[in-house]
């Protein structure tokens, strides 16, 4: 099977839109009250629902109908004393989203495999399920598919039947081996293959079996800066988490250039000062992404900062 061409790069804001809108919510469970920590509310805890007297454990100018923790609060220790002290045993939680994760590619190894001529170990799927994990998702990994649109079928067949979301890393691209795009469209359609931002310009966003796919660059460095901007938003959506990006204004300490008619993701590391600099190097560098300390969206109408201007930094 050849390549599936790119349809047309569209915004970036646009793929942002198309992938909120794919997500859907996922359905609460009960689980006991000592296996919370990290998981996200369901419902609002409100006072007059518990059998307690506000008094008793809590500030007593707090109403008796007021709602001590809202929905879509990740709980941590500090929730789970008061609703230890309120008697909610066991929480209403929304169920952890379960992600597929496949890397495709002739030339991938395992990370404990010796590297041969021509091959590189698979950094992508460690980097993608260590990534899910920290977000408090559910990853499945399907493991290492080579470049063979038949095996390829049947792995995201398979993912998409058991998964709310399938992540694919490689094959993305326009080069005559990768068909992942082509696999999407059997299964069930492409809705986006090309966005311009950079890194991460051959984004696939489609469905298979009615389950969100998202194909993303090979790159390692582009994964994870893809899977920051796009996808942590859809799995927001999908567990109804209301904690907000991390964001704070800052200093640029040097001036750097920016390709207009796309939107540049530009690590940045704060400079012992308070101001930030830009993590200088190809896009694909791993090592600049570990050096850096979060991200600048530069619009795609801009052709770069100047030193001394401010701007937003996006922490990871």
């Amino acid at each position: 099977m050849s390549s599936t061409r790119f349809l047309h790069l569209v915004p970036a804001e646009t793929a942002a839109e198309t992938l909120m809108g794919m997500a859907v919510r996922l359905p609460e469970e009960m689980i006991p009250l000592e296996e919370v920590c990290g998981r996200v509310l369901a419902k609002p805890v409100v006072l007059q629902e518990c059998s307690v007297s506000p008094n008793e454990i809590l500030d007593e100018d707090i109403s008796s109908e007021e709602v001590v923790l809202e929905e879509g609060t990740i709980l941590s220790a500090r929730e789970t004393g008061i609703l230890a002290a309120l008697g909610i045993d066991p929480v209403p939680v929304v169920r952890r989203p379960r992600i597929g994760v496949i890397s495709t590619g002739n030339e991938l190894v395992p990370p404990a495999s010796k590297v041969m001529t021509g091959q590189i170990r698979d950094a992508n799927s460690t980097l993608l399920i260590s990534y899910l994990r920290d977000f408090g998702a559910v990853p499945v990994f399907y493991g290492i598919v080579p470049d063979v649109a038949e095996q390829l079928t049947e792995t995201l067949r398979h993912a998409a039947e058991e998964c709310d979301l399938v992540v694919i890393s490689g094959g993305s691209s326009k080069d005559e081996r990768d068909v992942t795009a082509g696999v999407i469209a059997k299964l069930g359609s492409v809705r986006i293959h090309g966005v311009s931002v950079a890194p991460g310009k051959p984004l696939i966003i489609g469905t298979a079996k009615d389950t969100p796919v998202i194909g993303l660059p090979g790159n390692p460095a582009s994964v994870y800066m893809i899977t920051q901007v796009f996808v942590t938003p859809m799995l927001r959506k999908m567990t109804g988490e209301t904690a907000a990006e991390r964001v704070v204004r800052a200093v640029l300490s040097m001036s750097f250039p920016s390709e207009r008619g796309r939107e540049d993701l530009v690590r940045v590391k704060f400079c012992p000062d308070g101001s930030v600099k830009p993590c200088l190097g190809k896009s694909g560098l791993l090592n600049t992404l570990v050096h850096s300390d979060g991200y600048l969206r530069v619009p795609a109408g801009v052709d770069g900062y100047e030193a001394g201007e401010e701007v937003e930094v996006h922490l990871w």
